[in-house]
C-alpha cells in the first residue's frame, strides 16, 4: 500500500453500510484530492473484534462548511459525540468510517470523541481555513476555498434527515 493509504469506505447507497470499500489516500496540501481505487469488501476491517464494532458518531450543529472547519481554540480535533443532541440540527458518521479514512477519532470522556487528521501539523493550515467562510454568502458548499479536510471530513456524514430516514422508527 502506498504511503499515506488507508483503507476507506464507501458506499452506493449507504455510508453506515458500505456496499464496497477502496484505498483512499488521506488529503495533503500537495494532493487535495485524492484519486481512489476500489478494493475488495472483506479488507474494510480484518480480524474485528467486539471493541471494534461500529457506532454512530453525531456532529451538533448545521450542515455547513463552518461547521466541519475547526476553530482556532479547536487544537485538539472537532467534537463528535455518541448519543444524538436532543433537538436541533446534527449530522452523522460512524466510528469505523472515520477510522477507515485515515481520521484520528479519541473517546477523550463520556460520550464525547474528538476527530482531527493524522499528521497534527494539518490543523493549523485547517483551523485558519476558516477564516474564509466567514459571512452567509460564503459558508455554503460552492465555495471554492474549502480546505480540502473540510470537505474529506464531510464526505463521512449523513444529515439528520437522512439518518432518521434509514435507520430510526
Amino acid at each position: 500500500m502506498a504511503a499515506g493509504a488507508v483503507l476507506g469506505a464507501v458506499s452506493g447507497t449507504s455510508a453506515l453500510q458500505p456496499q464496497q470499500s477502496e484505498i483512499i489516500q488521506f488529503p495533503t496540501p500537495q494532493n487535495p484530492n485524492p484519486r481512489r481505487n476500489p478494493i475488495p469488501s472483506p479488507f474494510l476491517v480484518p480480524n474485528q473484534t467486539e471493541e471494534d464494532r461500529d457506532i454512530p458518531l453525531f456532529r451538533s450543529g448545521g450542515n455547513t462548511p463552518s461547521n466541519f472547519t475547526p476553530r482556532t481554540r479547536d487544537t485538539t480535533g472537532l467534537s463528535l459525540f455518541s448519543t444524538p443532541p436532543a433537538g436541533g440540527n446534527y449530522q452523522v458518521t460512524t466510528l469505523n468510517t472515520l477510522r477507515r479514512m485515515g481520521w484520528i477519532v479519541v473517546n477523550d470522556h463520556g460520550n464525547h470523541f474528538l476527530v482531527r487528521p493524522p499528521d497534527s501539523s494539518m490543523m493549523l493550515d485547517w483551523m485558519a481555513s476558516r477564516s474564509f467562510l466567514a459571512g452567509l454568502t460564503n459558508n455554503n458548499w460552492n465555495n471554492p476555498n474549502i480546505h480540502p479536510l473540510t470537505r474529506y471530513l464531510h464526505a463521512a456524514f449523513w444529515t439528520r434527515q437522512e439518518w432518521e430516514d434509514r435507520y430510526c422508527e
